[in-house]
């Protein structure tokens, strides 16, 4: 799980879909510009997963990637849900309520 301050959506791994039989729907389409930069149309999403990180449940929405360098992203659109949170980049941590 990654989770990343660069992307704009939540993304999971069709691999992971398929592993687990998550249920997936097609919709509004988005274009996605992958590490290599090539441009990936996405129209294919989760809704509402829900799993845990440390502990702590989280439920969001992700659009499925054929291909990924990690399983799952995670970014604003989860990040959002926090409220405010403290980032030490030494310690590689964050904190929020």
């Amino acid at each position: 799980m990654l989770i990343d301050w660069g992307s704009t959506h939540n993304f999971i791994e069709q691999s992971v879909v398929t592993k687990f039989g998550l249920q997936v729907v097609c919709g509004k389409s988005v274009q996605v510009t992958v590490r290599n930069k090539e441009i990936i149309e996405c129209t294919r999403r989760c809704m509402g997963l829900s799993f845990s990180i440390q502990g702590f449940i989280v439920q969001a929405d992700f659009y499925v990637l054929p291909e990924a360098t990690y399983q799952a992203v995670l970014r604003v659109q989860w990040l959002a849900t926090l409220g405010p949170i403290q980032i030490d980049y030494k310690e590689l941590g964050m904190t929020f309520i």
